[in-house]
């Protein structure tokens, strides 16, 4: 069962999800390694998806940057091709890369 505070230890920093969904709803921009914490916790599913939805909407509401926005995905592509998998079990689905090099469906 995930943690209802995920948090880890970044480069010697203490970091919880609530403080980046926090920062991001602040308008606070995202550094690699906070965007390095949330996309290894949604694909090792220690972040909740309660917590990932709230990050999501103050997102939504404040938007990325173009530095976090590239940051998210060179992040989200380097897991992806080190063969790290996104799975939603109730959905019976994985997330992989295709021969093309963009994510799909499995």
């Amino acid at each position: 069962m995930a943690s209802a505070t995920h948090s880890s230890k970044t480069h010697g920093t203490h970091v919880r999800m609530v403080d980046l969904i926090a920062g991001k709803r602040d308008g606070k921009e995202h550094s690699k390694a906070e965007i390095d914490f949330i996309v290894a916790g949604v694909m090792d599913g220690s972040v909740p998806d309660y917590q990932l939805s709230a990050w999501l909407m103050a997102v939504c509401w404040r938007g990325l940057t173009d530095a976090e926005a590239a940051l998210y995905t060179d992040v989200s592509a380097t897991h992806i091709e080190n063969g790290n998998l996104v799975t939603q079990p109730d959905l019976h689905r994985h997330v992989k890369r295709n021969p093309r090099g963009a994510p799909s469906l499995i």
